[in-house]
């Protein structure tokens, strides 16, 4: 991944714990290496946060606000 991301995906997220990983491993999967994945929590309620957090660790890509 460059320095630069030249794509940005930005994802706005409220309890979608039992949803959102199928969302995030289609954009990991798309053949741009320079892509940030940018996650808009909007106070969800359910254990969406801490899911994130857990999956954000395995890929530098992934930012949560």
């Amino acid at each position: 991944m460059s320095e630069n991301p030249i794509v940005s995906a930005v994802i706005p997220l409220y309890n979608c714990k039992n949803v959102i990983l199928r969302t995030l491993r289609s954009i990991q999967n798309q053949n741009i290496y320079n892509l940030e994945i940018i996650l808009i929590d909007d106070f969800s309620t359910d254990d969406t946060i801490s899911f994130i957090e857990n999956i954000k660790r395995e890929d530098p890509r992934i930012k949560l606000i």
